[in-house]
Order: C-alpha cells, then structure tokens, then sequence
C-alpha cells in the first residue's frame, strides 16, 4: 500500500500550483506573441528598392509626368521621385517640387482652428452663423444649427460635394455661397457623413474673420513657420500659372521647381493652367513639396509633436487638438465595392470614420489590422494622398502632376502597395487592379449613348432658357451647327439622335478632361414639344433650363 506524507501530499499540491502558474505564463507570452507577430512590420529601409521600382512601372502605367513620394519613419526621411516638372520638358520632378495639393490643404485649415481652439478664440461647438452672418443654407432653422465642428466633418446635411458643379464652371466664391441656400438638405446636421468642399473652404474663411487676417498669412504663421515648411504657401500667386514671371525674377525660393498640372484631353495627357482650387484657399489652396509637407505627417505620425527643425520635440498641435482631429466625429457606415478610392480589400469596415480634416480606418489583412489615418487631393492637374502610423511613428505623402477626380489614382495605388509592403501583407498589384475599373468606367462612357433613342433631332430647340441656379443660357445654330452658349462661351453640341446630345467640355470649362462624362438632353412636354433641357454634369438645385422664348 502506497501511503502519503503530509509533506509529500504538499509537495504535490505545490507542484500543481506550480504547473497551473507555468500555464497561465505560457498562454499570456503566446497571446502577447501572437499580439506582437499580429503588429510586426519592415522597415523603410527592406522595401525602398522594392518601391522604387514598383513606382516607376505605376507612374508609366497610369501616363502620369511626375510622382514624389516622401516618407517618415521614427523620424528619419526617405525619398522617392519619378518623373518630369511638366509632360514636355525634360526637368525632373524632386522632393523640393512645388505641387498644388488640393483636399490635402483640408488638414491645414483644421489644425489652425484646433490652434485657435487651444487660445480661446473658438469652441468646435459655436455657430458658424455667429461668425459669419452670410452663411445661408435653404431652411433658415437648420442654418442655426450649423457648428464649427459640422463644417469641418462633413456633415453639415447637405448632399455630398454641393457646390462643385458651380465651382468646376467658374462660378466666384460669391456666387458660390449664395448658391448653397438653393440646395435641398439630405440629411439633419450632424447626423451623416457627406463629402463637402466648399463647407472646409468656409471654415478658411471664419478663421480670417476670427484673425482678421488672410488664410495664406495665418498659415504662415500656425502652420507653415513652426513646422519650418518654408516653400509652403496658399494662394494663386504661388502657383504654376506665374511660374514663367517668378523664374524669370527668382526672388524667392517659394517660386521655383513648380510643377506643372496635366490632365487627359482627347486621350493625351496635356499640361492644364486651372487655377479654380484657388477660390476657397482653406479647403484646396496649399502649393507644398514632400520635403515640406512630410514634416506635417511627421508632426501627425506623432500625435502632434514637431519631429523636425528648430521646433523640434514641442507641441504644434495639443493633446486636446490632436484627440479632437483623430477621434472618431462622424461614422461612415458603408463603401461601395466597387469604389476606386479607398482599399476596400484592406479596411476593417466597422471602422471607417471622419474625424477632422481626416479619415480614420483600421487597414490590414487576415483579421491583422492597425490604425491608420489619411486623406487625399484631387482635381484638375493634381492628385495626392497621405497616410500616417501614430502606432508606428510612420507616415508619407504621394504627389502627382496629373489628374481629375478619376483620371489618375495613382497616388492611391502607391499609397495602398505602400502599406502592404511596410505592413508584410498579400502581395496586391493596387495599380493594375484599379487601372482596371477605370478602364472598365471609361468604356461605359463610350457606351453611355447605346441606350438612347435613335432618332431625328427635335425641332425648335433654339432659343432662351433659364435655370433658377445655373442661370440663363440660349440654344443656337450656325451653320447647321448647334451651340449651348453659357456665360460667354460658346459649346458646340453633337447630335447623338433624339433629343439627346454631346456636349464638347473643353470650351465649357478648363476644368472637366475626358473621364467627365457631359450629355444635353431636351425635356419634352405633354404635347411633345421642347419644354427645357437638362446637362448630365449640371447636377445641383434646380438641373432644368426651362424655355423662356
């Protein structure tokens, strides 16, 4: 018979505390392993060769002239640059590339109205209308309700981008302004995300009135001076459109190695002097280079803490200004799949959102995700994203010197294979996979015109006809030529059959390049008579010219 000694039995129970403590160790260092293999990463240094080659092949892709990249990692810089100033001459493009940058100016205007929260001057949660009087939407009651902090998360109630239309034809910034109270809300402020650009652009505007100075000038000084961004600027006076004045002077360094905008006109990528992202300088109006700008995602990369020049190791933004900025403010709740914009494939998508002047995400693959943050630019000549890793004190920014709203994304491409490569996950082609679906999109353009009636062309289609918002506007021939004649210009029209035609962009505005689909279609009435016409890229308030005579 075995028998037990009292010091034998505890020596057993000792045993089993010891191997239930051995087990406990083990599964938290294999769930802090499994953590810590789950937030594993490269370095700059393992994918540069790897990126500039991917860069290269990309930019030929997509036909862009020139691409920069500029990348940060626990405060070391590295660059990456691709290409020419301008499609037509042989100047190469370099991290001191001045580039109009366009939604990425957003995230300026933002971090000077969190400055001017820090001192006092503003709370989130004032009405824009204290400041602004004129700010009119279409219900006087909801225009009360509009803060600061609507403005400037995109859920202000309108439909998204209300006011582009107008902007993309030249309207002023008057004009643009007292356009909106023509719009029909969509939503309740504050309830739903919806893009806007004019709505950042009047947050640039209540900063001048609450400084009493230019945005230009106080992003000089908020912004600009402290993170040592000295060829940084906002304004027309900066841009490519002076470039042959101020190089012929080269008084100030902010002027020179300006790249020059492109866009696609009859398939051919073709230098674009646009010069309407200047009309609201607080949502558009940044002219910056990636040697300047990286230092900003630095600053970001780094929950608001200066990385670079004399200011370095202080506060640009504080602990409250950058909890405010990257905080969720307002939810989006769904992507479409087949959007071309954002890494569908990539995005944890309970976790999208808008905070202010950014968007916030958690991107990764295989149930591995980390927290990102970033926006992007885009519009006639220009493209640019960038992306920052405050878990990892990472962060870039991508421009490019051609674009529109879906001609060239790929600074999203690179933006995406980027993260990929940094993060170690599948190996995606994002430039071939979205080149794709534009190409699909540029196809159905060329189908859009099947599905219309074949016919004869209507008769009386000449004369004048009035739109409540776009104005007035006449139908002319000449010739046997048809013209849309539309404040002082001249388009001709291209009868397709029925009452449907094609409008020729180019001479309605600088603006539009060939991914802007644009038809003219009459509008018949009972009797089957012209009653009006509608414009497929004429899209806000009331779409109808209505025939006057």
């Amino acid at each position: 018979m075995l028998k037990f000694s009292k010091n034998s039995y505890t020596a057993k129970i000792i045993a089993k505390i010891k191997l239930a403590c051995f087990l406990a160790l083990f599964t938290c260092i294999s769930t802090l392993a499994q953590a810590e293999v789950g937030l594993q990463h490269r370095t700059v240094e393992d994918i540069k060769l790897e990126l500039i080659e991917y860069t290269k092949k990309a930019r030929q892709e997509w036909q862009a002239p020139g691409i920069v990249i500029g990348i940060v990692e626990n405060g070391v810089l590295t660059f990456i640059n691709d290409g020419l100033l301008a499609a037509c001459k042989k100047d190469e493009v370099t991290q001191d590339t001045i580039f109009c940058i366009m939604s990425c100016s957003k995230i300026v205007t933002v971090c000077i109205i969190q400055k001017l929260v820090d001192e006092g001057k503003i709370s989130l949660d004032d009405k824009v209308v204290d400041y602004l009087p004129w700010f009119k939407l279409k219900d006087d009651a909801v225009t009360q309700q509009v803060k600061v902090r609507h403005l400037i998360s995109h859920c202000i109630g309108l439909p998204p981008f209300s006011g582009d239309s107008i902007w993309h034809l030249d309207f002023s910034q008057k004009e643009i302004i007292e356009k909106l109270a023509q719009i029909r809300m969509k939503n309740e402020v504050g309830v739903k995300f919806g893009y806007q650009n004019i709505c950042v652009g009047i947050a640039g505007m209540l900063v001048e009135k609450i400084t009493g100075k230019p945005i230009h000038v106080v992003a000089k000084e908020y912004i600009f001076d402290p993170l040592d961004m000295q060829r940084s600027s906002i304004g027309v006076h900066f841009s490519s459109i002076w470039q042959k004045v101020v190089h012929f002077f080269k008084k100030d360094k902010r002027h020179t190695g300006l790249a020059s905008g492109h866009k696609l006109r009859n398939g051919k990528v073709v230098a674009v002097d646009s010069v309407y992202q200047y009309v609201f300088g607080g949502t558009s109006g940044v002219n910056s280079c990636t040697s300047d700008y990286i230092k900003l995602i630095a600053c970001l990369a780094n929950r608001g803490i200066i990385e670079f020049g004399p200011n370095k190791g202080t506060r640009l933004l504080s602990e409250r200004a950058w909890q405010a900025i990257s905080s969720k403010n307002i939810g989006i709740p769904s992507v479409r799949k087949d959007n071309i914009q954002f890494p569908i494939k990539r995005m944890n998508p309970d976790s999208f959102y808008y905070g202010n002047g950014m968007y916030g995400m958690q991107y990764g693959a295989d149930g591995r995700y980390i927290n990102i943050f970033s926006h992007q630019g885009a519009g006639t000549g220009w493209r640019s994203i960038w992306i920052c890793v405050p878990d990892y004190k990472f962060g870039f920014v991508i421009f490019s010197n051609y674009g529109s709203n879906s001609s060239n994304l790929v600074t999203e491409a690179l933006a995406y294979k980027i993260l990929d490569m940094y993060l170690g996950v599948h190996n995606r082609d994002w430039s071939v996979s979205i080149l794709k679906k534009i190409n699909r999109i540029r196809k159905s353009y060329e189908r859009q015109y099947d599905c219309f009636v074949k016919g004869p062309m209507p008769k009386s289609i000449t004369g004048e006809y009035q739109s409540s918002f776009y104005g007035a506007a006449s139908i002319k021939k000449k010739s046997e030529c048809i013209y849309f004649c539309y404040r002082g210009k001249t388009v001709p029209l291209k009868h397709i059959g029925g009452v449907v035609f094609a409008v020729d962009k180019e001479p309605l505005s600088e603006n539009y390049c060939d991914d802007d689909s644009c038809n003219l279609h009459f509008v018949l009435d009972a009797k089957g008579e012209i009653s009006g016409f509608e414009i497929s890229l004429f899209r806000e308030g009331e779409k109808t010219f209505k025939k006057v005579s």
